[in-house]
């Protein structure tokens, strides 16, 4: 009787959250404030960084950037600056704890506490895994993934202590589902979803809950990062532009937002994918023609080889 009683009222529980996010569709949800925050993001030179950047200094924050291009990172902060913002830039290779850790309390003592943490340091290599080399893996996952663990752990202690902070992980729609090329990419940014929502249930299993997380799924941006991101459905799923989703992630840090995909259109399709038989799964592969093209498919890796034992040969 008393397991029939628990999950009557988790179905009730579950239908009325249901009834409040559709509640919520129809809402403008208060925004925070975010002027006078101190926001630091990771690769912030150039591409989603730099417009991030410049989004939350429009709305009056501290920008501090981490950059191993100090160049890029410096035309940043000249550009915020302009706007009449504060802006600081420093050289910190987000793959070595230790430089992390001295870097923030670098900052900390010369600017503040950090209030919201953007990781946006990010790398893509776009070839098959038979063509990547051991180097090319450990570092996407250095600079994908263990750089998290060392931010967190740097920034995070402060936001719990004073129980009042922001962490945002930028993920990718490539680690909501698989794609060709990219599969040390794909598998370092489907570990992002892993750690944010792990360290969410941490903090709220031990009441913290002033530190709020939201975490970015966005489709293949213009930032030059990604080998020539293709889509056959752009009316559905576009190739995004990087001040597009750099202002829908200020509104989600604003509105305390937990996950933000784009497009929209992104999240019946990955759930679609779960549902159908596995050929179902393919078949809408092949209709979206979501990717990159690789430096060297596969294919055209074995033709050149073919060519150039022949040309030893003679």
């Amino acid at each position: 009787m008393k397991v029939f009683l628990e999950v009557v009222w988790l179905i009730l529980k579950l239908t009325y959250y249901y009834f409040e996010a559709l509640v919520l569709l129809f809402t403008k949800p208060k925004k925070k404030d975010v002027s006078g925050r101190t926001v630091l993001i990771t690769g912030g030179g150039g591409g989603l960084g730099k417009q991030l950047a410049i989004q939350f200094a429009k709305h009056g924050a501290r920008i501090v950037l981490w950059d191993v291009d100090t160049d890029a990172a410096d035309r940043t902060v000249a550009i915020i600056r302009e706007m009449n913002a504060d802006a600081f830039a420093y050289y910190c290779d987000c793959r070595n704890e230790d430089e992390v850790a001295k870097m923030a309390r670098k900052i900390t003592k010369e600017i503040g506490p950090v209030d919201i943490l953007i990781n946006n340091a990010g790398i893509l290599n776009g070839k098959s895994l038979l063509m990547l080399s051991t180097d090319e893996i450990r570092r996407t996952f250095d600079v994908n993934v263990l750089a998290h663990f060392w931010t967190l752990k740097a920034f995070l202690p402060t936001m719990i202590e004073k129980n009042e902070g922001h962490i945002v992980t930028i993920s990718s729609s490539a680690g909501l589902s698989g794609t060709p090329y990219l599969s040390d990419y794909s598998a370092s940014k489907f570990a992002l979803l892993g750690i944010h929502e792990s360290m969410f249930l941490e903090l709220r299993d031990n009441g913290i809950d002033g530190v709020k997380f939201t975490i970015v799924c966005p489709n293949f941006i213009n930032t030059g990062m990604s080998w020539y991101p293709k889509t056959k459905v752009p009316w559905l799923l576009p190739i995004l532009d990087a001040e597009d989703v750099a202002k829908e992630i200020l509104i989600a840090v604003r509105t305390n937002q937990q996950l933000l995909v784009l497009p929209k259109a992104l999240i019946p399709l990955v759930s679609l994918k779960s549902l159908v038989p596995t050929k179902g799964g393919l078949a809408i592969y092949d209709w979206t023609g979501l990717g990159i093209e690789p430096h060297i498919p596969l294919s055209r890796k074995r033709q050149l080889k073919k060519q150039s034992e022949k040309s030893k040969q003679i």
